[in-house]
This record gives structure tokens, C-alpha cells and sequence, in this order.
């Protein structure tokens, strides 16, 4: 079997590549680039079958909907983006998951959840569906390193707790790295070799901080994953991507920070809550890799659906 990674070609947010970097680690070859936003479109090399993890936020593109027929999809750490014509210039909300678009699912499930306003977006479409995570749970520790200075991270919060945490750092001769998930256009552009470096250089920061306070969700998961203390800060704190996830960490409002409920000088250790659902996320996909690497046959006899192209 041949393997590929989801990639979000056009992305200028660095937590969809911390998602493809998990996907990688669990593979045994590369063998194909699969751009998320054009999965419909996706061609192998004489129609061989392709096996992809198919962990990401989907659909950005929803006509481009359901996947080309090459691929055999491991479908876990799935988010469903309900959005319709008012955000993102196309008509289809939820639709997408009836007709074939459900059909899909529902052959190659059941569909592992990234998060709890998805499986019940699937349930409510009678797609078979659980809850199994998102995929950055399963992420490694990275190296470790001796540092010259203490530091904390700081990841795309507001100026006001940039401040605080800047001068509790200038007290307490501690340094302070401003950090964001935000990426410039050039991304788009580079190699899958380089935005992989891009990713491992920021996960080793996060790794060898003192504490990380971030409004990121792909900034809090792998650092739940590399056990190193995150606060989870945020005053959208209603948002349904957010949940079961701000029961795993410290979660607070921005103001609730402000007023001291996170003590950076002794972050607290995270919660294990989430290590249940990370031991079984990496159980499950291993076990989609030892069932598909020894597979060598024809395309036509893993494909379970059964609507023609047209």
C-alpha cells in the first residue's frame, strides 16, 4: 500500500501543518501529497490506492466533496465545518453529509470526531460516529534542550496579557517569546520537507518552556501531548471546537488571566484527562497502518462505495 499525508496547500496557519506532521509520524513511506481542499481531484499513479489518515477541518471546499476514489481513508480526528453562503461563498451547510456525501462516511466509518459539535452534527445525519480526538494528542516529545534562560511562551493572545506576562518575566529574570500560528503567504510555497522542519522548530520551543499561554488550539494540544504546562486562554469560550478539549488544560477567560487565576512562575501540571483518548487514538490508527502497508491489490477491490464518478 501506498501513503499519503493531507496537506492544506494555501494554509497560513501553522497548526493545519502540526496536523500533517502527526499524520506523518505514523506512517511507514510518503508517497503522495494529497492537497485537503481538492481531495475530489486527487490522482495516483495508475489509480493505485492511496491510504490517508484523514484527520483535518473540513470543508473549506465542499463541492469538492466526497474524496477521488484512490484513496482508502482512515476516517479520524475529523472537524466539520457547518458554514454556508454567508462565510465562505458557497450554498452547502450540512447537506454535504446526506446523498453520497454521507454514503462515504458511513462505508468507510465509523467517523472518529475531533470534537463534540461534530459527532453531533454526524448523529443527527445518522452517520455512524465517535469521539476519538484530535491527532496532535498523539504527538512525541521533542527534544529537550539545556537552556541559557528560562523562558515562557506567549501564542497569539492580546497585547494586554503580552504586557503582564512581560513584566512578571522582566521580575523574575525570565525571558518571554511572542510567538503566532500565523504564517506569511511564502508557506504556500515551500516543500513538505521544510514546512516539517517549520513544525518540529516550534513544537522544541514549546517543549522546552517553563509554561505556554496561548489562544491556540493546535498549540494547546501538542503541548497536553509533551506534557508541558499551557494555559488555554481565550474569551470565545463558547466555541464548539473547543470542547471536550477545555477540560483537558487550564482554560480561562482573558480576563480571569489577567486577574491571576494562572500562576506562570509555578504553572500547574496538566490535566491526564486527555491521555485515555490519545492512548486509543494512536491504538487505532496503528492498527489502520498494520491492516493496509501489506495490502497489494487492485483498486476496485478496497473501494466500498458504490456511486459512479459521474
Amino acid at each position: 500500500m501506498k501513503y499519503g499525508i493531507l496537506m492544506h496547500k494555501k494554509t497560513r496557519n501553522i497548526g493545519d501543518d502540526i496536523q500533517t506532521y502527526a499524520q506523518s509520524l505514523f506512517l511507514p513511506s510518503i508517497d503522495y501529497i494529497v492537497d485537503r481542499d481538492y481531495i475530489d481531484s486527487f490522482k495516483s499513479e495508475n489509480n493505485e490506492p492511496v491510504a490517508l489518515i484523514m484527520s483535518a477541518w473540513w470543508m473549506w471546499r465542499k463541492w469538492n466533496w466526497p474524496p477521488a476514489k484512490c484513496i482508502i481513508p482512515y476516517l479520524t480526528s475529523m472537524h466539520f465545518m457547518n458554514w454556508g453562503i454567508d462565510n465562505w461563498g458557497t450554498s452547502i451547510k450540512d447537506e454535504i453529509l446526506d446523498g453520497i456525501g454521507g454514503e462515504y462516511l458511513n462505508s468507510y466509518g465509523p467517523v472518529g470526531c475531533r470534537d463534540i459539535n461534530t459527532l453531533k452534527l454526524f448523529k443527527k445525519h445518522k452517520i455512524k460516529s465517535y469521539f476519538s480526538g484530535c491527532i496532535t494528542l498523539t504527538l512525541p516529545k521533542m527534544k529537550k534542550r539545556k537552556n541559557k534562560k528560562e523562558y515562557i511562551c506567549v501564542v497569539d493572545v492580546p497585547q494586554n496579557i503580552i504586557d503582564k506576562v512581560k513584566a512578571i518575566c522582566n521580575q523574575n529574570n525570565l525571558e518571554l517569546k511572542v510567538l503566532t500560528h500565523w504564517l506569511d503567504d511564502n508557506n504556500q510555497k515551500l516543500s513538505w520537507n521544510k514546512r516539517k522542519e517549520n513544525v518540529e522548530k516550534l513544537l522544541t520551543i514549546y517543549q522546552n518552556s517553563k509554561c505556554v499561554i496561548t489562544s491556540r488550539l493546535h498549540a494547546t494540544l501538542p503541548c497536553l501531548a509533551m506534557e508541558v504546562p499551557v494555559a488555554f486562554v481565550t474569551d470565545d469560550i463558547n466555541c464548539d471546537r473547543f470542547s471536550p478539549y477545555k477540560e483537558y488544560c487550564s482554560f480561562m477567560t482573558n480576563e480571569e488571566f489577567i486577574n491571576d487565576k494562572y500562576d506562570i512562575l509555578n504553572p500547574p501540571k496538566n490535566s491526564k484527562k486527555y491521555i485515555t483518548v490519545r492512548n486509543k487514538l494512536i491504538k487505532s490508527i496503528n492498527k489502520f497502518i498494520d491492516e493496509t502497508k501489506n495490502i497489494n491489490c487492485e483498486l476496485d477491490l478496497l473501494v466500498k462505495t458504490i456511486y459512479s464518478e459521474e
